[in-house]
This record gives structure tokens, sequence and C-alpha cells, in this order.
């Protein structure tokens, strides 16, 4: 299954830095090793999603049944795997503005900066 998943700014950039390769979540969609999970940056203080989002295969699942002690009852982790390499895609279609078209440049220039970056590190 695929999930589309709220995530906030602090933790989104986490997974996407290679540094946060797990998800605590309420099990209420019964989460399964091989999900697919569409994190969609989201800013709380703003109320709207950025436009950033990254895809994450569930590898591993530790429901609270698992662990009663250490996990809060219907919560369960997920370690998951980062599918796209650079860590961010920029999703136009979903990223509503007034001036959407200055928006689209400036989301891509930014795409393009950290795609060349990744490419110069060799990744």
């Amino acid at each position: 299954m695929e999930y589309k998943l709220k995530i906030i700014p602090k933790y989104f950039k986490e997974i996407v830095d290679g540094n946060k390769n797990f998800e605590v979540r309420k099990n209420d969609r019964n989460y399964k090793i091989g999900d697919t999970l569409i994190l969609k940056e989201y800013d709380p203080i703003k109320k709207n999603f950025t436009g950033n989002y990254a895809k994450a295969t569930v590898m591993y699942i530790l429901k609270d049944k698992d662990f009663p002690i250490g996990i809060k009852e219907g919560y369960c982790i997920m370690g998951i795997h980062l599918q796209n390499r650079i860590g961010f895609i920029k999703c136009f279609d979903e990223y509503e503005t007034d001036n959407l078209k200055t928006e689209k440049e400036i989301l891509f220039n930014e795409m393009r900066e950290r795609l060349m970056q990744a490419h110069e590190k060799g990744e």
C-alpha cells in the first residue's frame, strides 16, 4: 500500500539528510513491511504543504504489542529506507501560490542546484 503522510520540516529534513531512518506513527492504517510512505512536508505555522515530498519504503515495524513498555498503545515505529537519493522533490501541481510561475522558477533553480551538488559528490 501507499500512504501519504504529513511531516513537519524538522523531521522531513532529518530524513532527507539521511540522519533519521525511522518514523513513529499512530498505527491507524495497519502499516506493513513493503508499504510506501509519501512523506509530504507540512508547515504547521503557515498551515500548508511546502511542496517537498520524499518516498520511503517500510523495511521494519516494531508494534506496541511487541514492546508494550516502550511504545504507546496504538503506535508503531517503522524502519524506513528513502527511495529518492537527492532527498527531496518539488511537487509543482500541489504547490499553490498567487505567483506560481515565479515560484516554479525559484524551485526549479533550487532543485537544479541540489542535483548539481549531488552529481559533484558522486551521488
